[in-house]
């Protein structure tokens, strides 16, 4: 059974990202900014699931609310290395 907090806080979690999100990434280019985040909402998605260990949550609403605070024009680049 999924207590009510790992059901309640990614949703209180996607707040704080979604005021970012509008304030510092999506803003920024009406004034002909470039913007680079480093661990954007990605970080964001696994840091919660790992809160609260679900590793499917990227496939559930909230999970995929997170996702979508990315601009469609965003690139993303994976840098992968050994531990």
């Amino acid at each position: 059974m999924i207590r009510p907090v790992a059901l309640t806080w990614p949703w209180v979690q996607f707040i704080d990202p979604m005021f970012f999100t509008i304030l510092r990434v999506y803003l920024p280019p009406w004034r002909n900014f470039t913007i680079v985040c480093d661990r954007f909402v990605h970080d964001i998605l696994v840091e919660i699931m790992a809160n609260v260990n679900d590793n499917q949550l990227h496939e559930k609403l909230v999970g995929l609310s997170i996702l979508r605070l990315r601009p469609k024009s965003a690139m993303v680049f994976l840098l992968d290395a050994n531990e």
